[in-house]
């Protein structure tokens, strides 16, 4: 009161709005008005857990996908999930320009990269052009059986990774030169296939690191063990000296002839990040594998071996003996069977050659793929049906060709034989020599075409492939030998020089028509005959003709502009390779970047079968 009499009456206005002030901010902001001590407690203070949708979803799920630029490192995306829990199924990882919420766009994406059960939920996107991506993970059973299901930001991104141009910046001399895409992965017990995609530069040698720890520093890099220095082509390499259990990561350098090595480490690019777990122990294979034709139809297949440390068994089929990886890898999985049981029956093999393995499933879910004669893989046929026998073979010229026609009955017995050409009547297998063998082909195609014979009179036969097992086959004319030969005649070739003589009569002077050679070197290219690659994959590849396959898919490779019909031809000539067994061959055509972008998942599967056979 006593301030209140001091004041002027414009003074009462100005104390009445500064109360008024005071009460708003009262009124409005109270937290302002609370100690620290209260303050504190309120920070503490937390909502209620709510549950969240991934409780709800259907099993096969995976959850909180996620993609994020990598910095430093041009076109490159890292994404990562949640696999959903006790699954055994394989997932696919798809990239789209637009938020794939259907299953129209989900199944339109293009596949990054399949994920088998079991491996890390990380996955890297590189040499990304500049643009706007998403990206979905499905698992293949949905796939297969139809019955996607799409939930935002679980299974499929709503935010875009936008992928920037980037401004002209100007080179330094010396650019750094590192490897990238660097993967890992134990193809075997005691095996670790390392795979990297070089760089484009001639008299690179590349350096391979091991150790117990990630390897991204210099000084780490220093002190792992060195175990190869490579000076080919090569992109890939199977570390196979592994002597202790443990967890390995490797690292990957460059360095020119000089001796100048890049010691310049970038993560999941030039070393890894996720280390290969090794346990070593003793082969615990199974032993004395025996197959036999039951009463009613079926094959029982019945072994022996220890238990312990194994969690099952695994049952697999093929038409050939499954001695190594590639047969393995194309052969029929049946069935895993609980440990403690010694048999399997396969009820319903069906006509042919039937042969069998048996391998192991390890406590740590690897599969010892260790393959050794007799103890867990068969080696003598069981064959269902009637034996195959050739009813009669013919031939025939077609132009410069020579087309052999066969029929046969019968299924059971080995189905590969050889195509043979003789200039004489061939009687016995005494006739029959490697060097007379055109190609070891399958006898359901009935049809081969000898496509370049030499001049001459040709007899042709069909005779089994392992002549040693089938010593007492016999030949008869018409049957399984051509009763009449096929006579080719083929123009003496001009000489490079030749002189034309025109008719004098008609007042035409003597011409002079010099060929040119043709320059070594230089490829001609030969007119395609119009068929498209997967009509030449049809007609030859899969009818075992690979030298055919090989030489129409590189007129197709010469003369087409599609970029994505050469890298398919591209992969069927280095499969071709393959079956050839011309595996470094292979390797060169199955490891080309046009092939690694359009077909990512074929060139990494067949390349690491060609490197396993290479080293």
């Amino acid at each position: 009161m006593i301030f209140l009499k001091n004041i002027t009456g414009r003074s009462y206005f100005f104390c009445a709005l500064i109360i008024l002030i005071v009460f708003i901010n009262i009124t409005i902001y109270p937290e302002f008005l609370l100690d620290e001590e209260e303050v504190d407690k309120t920070e503490e203070i937390k909502p209620e857990k709510q549950d969240t949708p991934e409780k709800s979803l259907p099993k096969g799920i995976v959850t909180g996908i996620y993609a994020e630029s990598i910095p430093d490192i041009k076109g490159a995306i890292r994404i990562t999930w949640k696999m959903p829990e006790d699954s055994e199924d394989d997932f696919i990882v798809g990239r789209t320009t637009e938020q794939a919420d259907t299953a129209n766009k989900a199944l339109g994406s293009m596949s990054v990269k399949v994920v088998p059960s079991g491996s890390p939920p990380s996955v890297i996107d590189s040499n990304l052009p500049p643009g706007i991506y998403y990206y979905c993970i499905l698992a293949k059973k949905s796939i297969i059986n139809k019955t996607i299901t799409l939930y935002p930001n679980m299974n499929y991104t709503t935010t875009p990774v936008v992928i920037e141009k980037e401004t002209p910046r100007i080179l330094s001399k010396n650019p750094p030169m590192q490897v990238t895409l660097i993967h890992t992965r134990r193809i075997s017990q005691r095996w670790v296939l390392i795979t990297w995609r070089g760089i484009e530069a001639r008299g690179i040698i590349y350096t391979v690191y091991r150790g117990n720890s990630v390897l991204d520093t210099t000084e780490k890099l220093r002190r792992a063990e060195k175990i190869i220095s490579i000076t080919d082509d090569r992109e890939g390499f199977i570390d196979k000296n592994l002597k202790k259990s443990g967890t390995y990561y490797y690292a990957v350098t460059t360095r020119d002839f000089e001796g100048n090595e890049d010691l310049q480490l970038i993560s999941d690019q030039s070393y890894t990040t996720t280390g290969v777990y090794i346990s070593i122990g003793i082969h615990k294979t199974v032993s004395n594998i025996q197959a036999r034709l039951t009463d009613k139809g079926s094959i029982k297949i019945n072994w022996s071996g220890e238990t312990s440390g194994i969690s099952q068994f695994l049952i697999y089929k093929y038409y050939k003996p499954i001695s190594d990886a590639q047969r393995l890898s194309l052969a029929t999985f049946l069935e895993r069977v609980d440990v403690g049981a010694t048999s399997y029956v396969d009820h319903y093999p069906g006509f042919g050659n039937h042969y069998y393995a048996v391998l192991n499933k390890l406590g740590d879910g690897t599969i010892d793929t260790k393959l050794i004669k007799g103890k867990n893989y068969t080696t003598d046929p069981i064959s269902i049906g009637k034996p195959i026998q050739i009813q009669f073979i013919t031939s025939e010229t077609r132009d410069k060709s020579v087309i052999i026609n066969w029929k046969f009955n019968g299924s059971a017995g080995n189905r590969n034989y050889r195509i043979v050409r003789n200039n004489n009547e061939i009687m016995t297998l005494a006739d029959v020599d490697d060097s007379f063998t055109l190609d070891i082909i399958n006898v359901f195609d009935q049809n081969y075409i000898d496509e370049s014979p030499p001049s001459g009179s040709h007899y042709y036969a069909l005779v089994p492939e392992d002549l040693k097992r089938y010593s007492d086959y016999r030949l008869l004319k018409g049957v399984n030998v051509t009763e009449y030969p096929v006579v080719i005649q083929k123009k003496m070739e001009r000489p490079k020089e030749e002189i034309a003589i025109d008719d004098k009569k008609n007042g035409i002077k003597e011409r002079y028509q010099i060929r040119k050679p043709i320059r070594k070197g230089l490829k001609q290219k030969v007119k395609p005959s119009g068929q498209q690659v997967d009509s030449i994959v049809q007609d030859f590849f899969f009818k075992g003709k690979y030298n055919v396959a090989i030489k129409e898919l590189q007129n197709i490779i010469n003369y087409t502009d599609n970029e994505y019909e050469a890298a398919k031809a591209k992969l069927f000539i280095g499969r071709s390779w393959l079956e050839l067994k011309r595996y470094r061959k292979a390797l060169k055509m199955l490891l080309l970047p046009d092939v690694k972008k359009h077909f990512p998942q074929e060139s990494k599967f067949w390349s690491e079968h060609a490197i396993s056979r290479v080293y």
